[in-house]
């Protein structure tokens, strides 16, 4: 890549020539999101997925995305999907733990905060998530 003020370019060039590797898109999505460029973000990860539906990351990205656009549903789409491709890292438990809290799915969101509390006891934004979840449930619970 020149540099990265071309960077965009520079991908656009490849997918002309049609030479592009499959991670093309997602390059140009994440590159996108950086420079708060939404729109275009979301038509190249969903290209991305097109493509190359085993790709992980462009899940996550996307759904990411769509949390920080306060569109919670269209997350939890595009994450259960990843997971139906038995795709399911932290980064996308996560979002999708996130995605489901915004809904006020609580018990969802503490079943995915919970696993991953317990798959990475050590990182303290999944502790404080979790913890976080727990009380909103006990909460909710002594409310009922």
């Amino acid at each position: 890549i020149p540099d990265v003020e071309h960077e965009a370019e520079y991908y656009q060039g490849l997918i002309k020539t049609g030479i592009a590797p499959k991670p093309v898109y997602f390059l140009l999505g994440t590159l996108s999101i950086s420079h708060n460029q939404t729109a275009t973000a979301e038509a190249n990860l969903k290209r991305s997925i097109e493509i190359s539906p085993e790709f992980g990351p462009a899940y996550i990205n996307l759904g990411a995305l769509y949390n920080s656009q306060n569109k919670p549903r269209e997350a939890i789409t595009i994450l259960e999907q990843a997971r139906l491709r038995h795709i399911e890292t932290s980064n996308l438990l996560y979002n999708l733990a996130v995605a489901y809290h915004k809904t006020d799915k609580l018990n969802e969101a503490l079943e995915i905060a919970n696993k991953l509390h317990t798959q990475l006891p050590n990182d303290e934004s999944i502790t404080q998530l979790y913890e976080l979840f727990i009380r909103e449930s006990t909460a909710s619970a002594d409310k009922k």
